[in-house]
Formats: structure tokens, C-alpha cells, sequence
């Protein structure tokens, strides 16, 4: 399973982006994958790193058609491929006992 931390938004419309980062998370639900809105980005569940990038570019496609010119795009990804792991997995673990 691909974990991936994504941080799209737009560089050029001003101090709030929360409208435009509300299209970005809609984008991300409409690929039906499983993901989780944090404060600071969104994680998303992929089996293929295909699923991940076609996310990123439906997003900056709807940005640009929503006026923007500029857009910041921030990936980090945890491909693990030596045993099963998911956001929820992630977050059991970190938390420990």
C-alpha cells in the first residue's frame, strides 16, 4: 500500500485558500481512494503510485481552471511494500499502547 501526504494549493489568490483547497479534498474524494484530511495537507491510500499522480494532476487541472497561475504542489510518499500498512496502521502505531 502507497501512503502519500499531498499539499496542493495556490500561490497567487491572497492569504485564505480555503475555497480552493475545498475543490483540491473534493478532487481527492471523487478518486474514491481512502484518504484523511489533516491540518496541513492530506494523506491518501493508494495501491499504485499511478492513483496518487492522476490525483495530483485532476488537482492542479481543477486550480487552474478555477483562475490560478501559480500552484505549489507537495508530495511525500511511504511506498511499503515488506508488510501491510494504512493510515489508520500508521497513526495505531504512533500512538502505541
Amino acid at each position: 500500500m502507497i501512503i502519500a501526504s499531498l499539499v496542493i494549493s495556490p500561490l497567487d489568490k491572497g492569504i485564505s485558500v480555503g475555497d480552493y483547497v475545498k475543490e483540491v479534498i473534493r478532487t481527492i474524494d471523487e478518486s474514491g481512494l481512502n484518504y484523511r484530511v489533516c491540518s496541513m495537507s492530506t494523506e491518501v491510500e493508494a495501491e499504485d503510485l499511478d492513483s496518487i499522480f492522476e490525483i495530483v494532476k485532476k488537482a492542479d487541472e481543477r486550480l487552474l481552471e478555477m483562475g490560478s497561475k501559480r500552484i505549489s504542489i507537495l508530495v511525500k510518499i511511504d511506498h511499503r511494500t515488506d508488510k501491510d500498512a494504512s493510515i489508520q496502521s500508521k497513526i495505531e502505531r504512533a500512538a502505541g499502547p
